[in-house]
């Protein structure tokens, strides 16, 4: 582990080394990344967020062309970007 990452946090009556990142949210998504970005390099870890992107356009492209599922999510970004949908936004029938 590169010693820039480690940080000295208080642990009983002394310190103690941690490479846990002390932040106020969860940050298991970012030590994730940061290594797949180590383990896969620029270049693999670029493919894989262009497959993740690609995916998620697919189903965008795919819940946009089916007219029953309108009433039930909205697109809420750009699909050239991200896609995001919501579920529930939308009016739903009795089930």
């Amino acid at each position: 582990m590169p010693d820039d990452l480690l940080v000295d946090v208080p642990y009983l009556s002394g310190e103690m080394r941690s490479c846990q990142p002390e932040l106020s949210r969860p940050s298991n998504s970012v030590v994730m990344q940061y290594h797949a970005f180590l383990t896969l390099g620029k270049t693999g870890y670029r493919r894989v967020m262009r497959e993740c992107l690609a995916t998620a356009r697919f189903v965008a492209d795919r819940l946009a062309g089916m007219p029953q599922t309108q009433q039930y999510f909205d697109l809420l970004s750009n699909p050239d970007e991200m896609p995001l949908w919501p579920s529930g936004s939308g009016a739903h029938p009795a089930v």
